[in-house]
């Protein structure tokens, strides 16, 4: 059986210099093209009437409407929606680049495969990748809030207005469509709980689109932190209790009719007060520091200790799960 790999690679990401779009040794052929502008008929064209295995590896797949519903029903065809936040993509990127040979790169896409095949071993568990995500949701604001603590601390006042004002335009928008801490947050709890939470309780639409979730390639739904721990252990995920202090980390319950819904205190209440006590410090200046230093330093914790919840629960993992 002849095996194909296909990348689909977005801007950012390139190909090793020498190779053009197609390279093969033995029986593996592989097929590099930008997902942008790829002709989906020419690459099928391909395999056409072999038996053949395929492997389709895409970074943002679905924003090829007119491609992807031929992937997601092609039997032949086992396909990946990758990120970037995603465990070693940078490492992965680094290797295919570096590739000096057609069996170097396919050396490495093939190890690629191993990452993401939820039927092998070599698994990366499907909570580390969501943690992984997770975790990048909130990077880009807590380096700013690390950079503002440092002007605060240096009486470099006029700086840190000017990195407030540019974070506050960054913010801007409905959530959570914005880039605010508090979208960020829902795409969070989107991650966790998916549509099992109570979204018009919460006042925020559901932040579905804007959320990517690892999804097996024998099952092309994807899934929700909550749906992959209840594929392992379905009769205990509720009283597992690193599942349930991670949900009481980012300010989440399961109801008695078993939606989940937000807690009255915490954390959506601190992303919320943060933009207030930023825009009170523009506006009063130091007179107001005291109140946004504690509002960025308690966000600071809870960012530091998401890390450490999603860690404690990761461990749980039973490793060979699959979907």
């Amino acid at each position: 059986m002849r095996k194909f790999i296909v990348i689909l690679y977005s801007k950012g990401e390139q190909p090793p210099g020498w190779l053009r779009d197609v390279c093969q040794e033995g029986d593996v052929r592989v097929i590099m093209k930008p997902l942008s502008d790829v002709n989906w008929s020419e690459v099928k064209s391909a395999w056409a009437g072999e038996n053949t295995e395929v492997w389709v590896m895409a970074h943002g797949l679905s924003q090829r409407e007119d491609i992807y519903q031929q992937i997601r029903d092609d039997p032949r065809i086992y396909h990946f929606d990758y990120s970037s936040a995603d465990f070693e993509y940078e490492e992965t990127w680094r290797k295919i680049r570096e590739a000096k040979t057609c069996g170097e790169l396919i050396a490495v896409l093939n190890r690629w495969i191993l990452l993401y095949d939820y039927d092998t071993e070599q698994i990366i568990d499907p909570l580390r990748r969501i943690k992984h995500r997770a975790i990048n949701l909130f990077g880009p604001i807590s380096v700013d809030f690390q950079h503002l603590l440092e002007l605060w601390k240096q009486n470099r006042y006029e700086d840190a207005r000017k990195l407030i004002e540019e974070m506050l335009r960054e913010w801007e928008g409905e959530q959570p469509f914005s880039r605010s801490p508090c979208s960020m947050l829902a795409r969070l709890w989107y991650m966790l709980v998916g549509e099992g939470l109570d979204w018009r309780s919460v006042g925020i639409p559901s932040p579905k689109e804007l959320v990517s979730l690892p999804k097996s390639p024998r099952d092309d739904r994807e899934k929700c932190l909550y749906e992959w721990l209840s594929l392992s252990r379905p009769k205990s995920v509720d009283d597992l209790q690193e599942w349930r202090a991670l949900l009481e980390h980012v300010q989440l319950v399961k109801g008695n009719e078993g939606r989940f819904c937000v807690l009255k205190a915490g954390i959506f209440k601190n992303t919320k007060g943060l933009q207030q006590s930023l825009r009170a410090f523009l506006n009063c200046g130091v007179s107001s520091l005291e109140e946004a230093q504690q509002g960025v330093r308690e966000f600071l914790r809870w960012y530091s200790e998401l890390n450490l919840k999603f860690e404690e629960l990761i461990q749980t993992w039973p490793k060979g799960s699959s979907s």
